[in-house]
């Protein structure tokens, strides 16, 4: 799993970014999953593990606090693990 983070100070575009990638994904026929960063660590992990054993090319995932952005690069390896795919992670790195 590739985790890309896009960070930078408020109203900068990051959201926009993420919508672009998620319309480039979507435009060559990938499915894509969006989620907000309302669930819990374990809620998010668990759409990731399912997103990758679903076929899913990527996940994005809005408005994330540095501290749950942490933890979820921790848990990457045990994510990777629990999916047998090649799934790009874009976060926005809430400001």
């Amino acid at each position: 799993m590739n985790i890309e983070i896009i960070s930078g100070p408020p109203a900068s575009g990051k959201t926009t970014r993420l919508h672009q990638f998620e319309k480039w994904y979507r435009a060559a026929g990938q499915e894509v999953l969006y989620i907000n960063s309302d669930f819990t660590l374990a809620g998010i992990r668990r759409r990731l593990i399912l997103a990758g054993l679903q076929g899913y090319a990527a996940v994005m995932l809005d408005d994330c606090s540095k501290e749950k952005l942490q933890k979820l690069l921790r848990a990457q390896k045990e994510i990777e693990e629990r999916m047998d795919c090649d799934l790009t992670l874009y976060v926005v790195e809430a400001a």
